[in-house]
């Protein structure tokens, strides 16, 4: 049994390989158009121990992919499942977003700096009285393509008094350095 619930893929192909649509047509004449996509993610095909046929489409989930990066894209839409049911079991939402400063961002530029930055956030949201909240980081702005690493954190609280947000501003102010 492979790590597919007992289905055995077949092949892992790359979707600008040579032999793809060969492949493909080999096994079906009718080819989905929804199966090509210019994402540079995969496509398993496999065989089940029943001898039936199937694909499964990869996306490499990136935000600034062309593809992956589309509202209502299928990565799109994978994300926003995976946080709905988290979401539904705050009882009042409070929205922070953490903006990384343009002189610290060189600092940022790795996988491993900008979550130890965010577990920092994290904990420093807990100190403040936080204890349940989602948190996703965005590396862009809406329309720009320059690099503003920011933190999006989803918290169990209402609305804030203007001392709770200076507090927060603080604490975060005092974690940057």
């Amino acid at each position: 049994m492979s790590a597919l619930g007992g289905l055995l893929p077949t092949e892992v192909l790359d979707h600008g390989a040579s032999g793809y649509l060969e492949l493909i047509a080999k096994r079906s004449e009718d080819v989905n158009p929804y199966l090509v996509k210019t994402c540079p993610g995969y496509l398993v095909i496999g065989t089940c121990e029943n001898g039936h046929r199937f694909a499964k489409e990869l996306y490499c989930g990136r935000e600034w992919c062309l593809v992956c990066g589309e509202d209502k894209s299928a990565a799109h839409d994978r994300r926003f499942s995976r946080w709905l049911s988290k979401a539904r079991q705050i009882d009042r939402m409070g929205y922070f977003v953490f903006t990384i400063p343009l002189e610290l961002r060189a600092l940022y530029r790795t996988r491993k700096a900008l979550a130890e930055f965010g577990h920092q956030v994290q904990e420093m949201l807990k100190a403040q009285g936080y204890v349940r909240g989602m948190r996703r980081w965005h590396f862009f702005g809406e329309k720009s393509t320059r690099f503003n690493p920011h933190l999006n954190v989803i918290v169990d609280a209402g609305w804030l008094s203007e001392q709770e947000l200076e507090t927060v501003k603080r604490a975060y102010a005092v974690l940057l350095g």
